[in-house]
């Protein structure tokens, strides 16, 4: 029924948005791995804080988002995160 068509997309963007923070969630926590596996190859925490600081100027990211737009739209963790990480880093 043609009728039906319109209540089908209102549910699949209804659910892409109960979805996409958990999806989110999971590639923040791979990309975190990532970023420690950098870490331990390159061995320099330095390097790693230089690279990210000039990525961000780069990009012109939003280094710190608020927790709403990272829990709803972040797939990446943030800049400062990544730097805070990168600092507490012990080989």
């Amino acid at each position: 029924d043609p009728r039906l068509v319109g209540w089908i997309i209102l549910l699949l963007i209804l659910g892409q948005w109960i979805v996409r923070p958990i999806e989110n969630q999971i590639s923040r926590i791979f990309e975190s791995q990532a970023d420690l596996r950098s870490l331990e190859l390159i061995e320099d925490p330095q390097l790693a804080i230089d690279c990210e600081k000039r990525m961000a100027i780069s990009n012109q990211s939003n280094v710190a988002p608020s927790p709403w737009n990272t829990w709803m739209f972040s797939t990446h963790p943030s800049s400062v995160q990544r730097i805070e990480r990168a600092t507490s880093w012990k080989p």
